[in-house]
Order: C-alpha cells, then structure tokens, then sequence
C-alpha cells in the first residue's frame, strides 16, 4: 500500500498588491494499492513489453480502473531470505550457502538493492539485518549452522509460519518504532524448507495474511526427497511422514500463490541453482500495477483478481490485501 502525498499547485490568480503571482498548496491523501505481476504464455515463458489494456484489474468483484503501470526489470528489490534450520534440513546446508550466496550475488545489482537473512528452527533469528553488503550478507551464510544446540527447556520445533509473521511485520512491515524507512521496488521472501511446521502460534492463514499485508511474495523451494527411511515401506511412521510432507507442500503452495510467489521442489531434475534462476528471472520481470481502491473500514480484506486479456496468457499476481490500519 502507498501513500502519495503533498502535491504543490500554482494559483491563476494574483494579489493585486503584487505582480508576482501567488503560490497554494494542496495537500492530498490518495491510497494505492500496488500489484506486482508476471506474465506468461502457455509454455510457461515470461512475457513481456505488455500494457495496462493487456489486463483486466477486479477488486471484491468489481472492476477497477489501472492508473498507474510499469514495467521495469530495474526497480529495487528487497529480499528476505529465509532458511529452516531444524534436524530435518542440515544435509543441505553447504549445498545452500553456496547457492544462496551466488543468488545474492546476481540479484543486488542495483544501488538500492537490499537482502536480509534469517534462519528458524525452534526459534526465529536474525543474522543478518538489511543490507546492500554482499560481504556481510555472506558471513551470515557461514553462519547457518550444521549443528545448534535447542533452546533450553524448548521442544523440537520448526516455527515455519512464526518466521513468515515475524519477518512480514518487522523487516517488510516497516514499523516506525523500529526504524525502518519505505523502500520502493519489489518484495520477496524467499524460504528453503520442507514445508512442516511444527510449534508455531500463527497458522497458515495467519501467515498468509502477515505477508499480504507486507505486500511481499513469498517463494519456496521444498526439499522433501531426502528421507533415508523410505525404503522401510511397513514402517507406519515413514507413511506418517509421507503425508506430513504433502500437507506441508500444500501449505506451501497456498502461501505461495496467495502472495504472487512460486513453489519450487529441488529435485535431482532441478537443482536449487535452477530455482535461484528462476526466481531472479521472476522478480526481474514483473509489472508494477496500480489503482485508487474504493473507501473501505481499516483493517479489512479485499480480493483481488488481475486477468490477462489474452486467454493464452496466465498471471502471478497476489490474491488479496488488507486495508491498513
């Protein structure tokens, strides 16, 4: 959601005690709410150099009027990202910071570029605050542990959907209290988990609605193949598993298409450097879309539905927003 404000107007008329003509100020408060979309034909390719008459904007069913539009691969992006640390995930922490670091390296190209990092497990950490350094952000790479002692008097846990709200209100949120300035661009939260969550006190719809309400999209690359029980197909609590890991990747995806992100699962046929590829394609392609919403009580839900004219075409877009408070 933006706020512009503050629109200086010249006056026709002039005091007449004067030949200089007079100056007025109209100060203005109009809301927008801002859409980031990618476009993409039906080979799944990323379309580009469309207009705002190639899409059709539907807030709560009805219709709204696109008054602003762009599409620029240079805007600045602001990047969180987001690693589970619990047991089930540290087989795959050389593997990620290597990848991630590269994928940091490739995306903040722009001065204004920014990234964070947090790891989650049964607590939710910051390691590295915003920033525009490759270098620290790196050090927080290294810092992702292949072993860490829990939290005393803590249970095993993966506070998954915690670490969605926490990062939604205090890193994207821009809570005046804690300093944070409005960034323009685009937003992503890019998390490497298995999809489970296990101790959170926010549910999934909760962490949809933190991350909507940051306007952030939220990426996932899923990393449910590695379980080396699988072979102890009697085994009752590998089938347990099994569905545990499918709630978690429907969980996932929901939170990922509701936000305007992606699913991804690293796989032997895509690796996650492949996914790091696509998501930078992803955020380097978007549309910047526009629009004054009608009046509407603080704090309340809109749906949202932006539609390519061309029926050929799809649409990544979020699906909801929140009227600030």
């Amino acid at each position: 959601m933006l706020v512009l404000c503050a629109l200086s107007s010249r006056s026709v008329a002039q005091d007449p005690s004067s030949s200089q003509p007079a100056t007025s100020t109209i100060s203005v408060n109009v809301r927008v709410v801002a859409v980031d979309a990618v476009a993409r034909d039906s080979h799944s390719q990323v379309v580009h150099h469309l207009t705002k008459d190639n899409f059709t904007l539907v807030e709560d069913g009805k219709r709204q009027t696109i008054r602003y539009f762009t599409e620029d691969g240079n805007l600045p992006l602001t990047i969180g990202l987001m690693i589970d640390t619990s047991g089930s995930q540290e087989v795959y922490f050389i593997r990620q910071r290597i990848a991630s670091q590269k994928f940091l390296n490739n995306m903040l190209t722009n001065p204004q570029d920014n990234a964070f990092v947090v790891r989650f497990d049964d607590d939710v950490l910051l390691l590295q605050k915003m920033t525009a350094d490759l270098s620290l952000l790196g050090n927080a790479l290294g810092r992702l542990p292949m072993k860490h002692p829990p939290r005393p008097n803590s249970n095993a846990s993966t506070l998954l959907f915690d670490s969605v709200c926490e990062t939604s209100h205090d890193a994207f949120g821009e809570l005046p209290h804690k300093g944070f300035k409005s960034r323009p661009g685009h937003r992503a939260m890019v998390i490497l988990t298995d999809g489970d969550d296990y101790g959170s006190v926010h549910g999934l719809d909760e962490a949809i609605a933190c991350a909507q309400a940051a306007n952030v999209a939220v990426y996932t690359a899923l990393y449910t193949d590695h379980d080396p029980g699988l072979q102890y197909e009697d085994d009752p609590h590998i089938r347990v598993s099994r569905r545990t890991r499918l709630m978690g990747r429907t969980n996932m995806e929901r939170l990922s298409r509701a936000t305007g992100g992606r699913v991804f699962v690293v796989s032997k046929k895509l690796s996650i450097e492949q996914i790091y590829i696509q998501i930078q394609e992803d955020l380097r392609s978007q549309y910047s879309i526009g629009y004054t919403p009608p009046s509407s009580a603080p704090g309340s839900y809109h749906t949202l539905q932006l539609k390519p004219r061309d029926k050929h075409f799809t649409i990544q877009a979020r699906i909801g927003y929140y009227t600030p408070r």
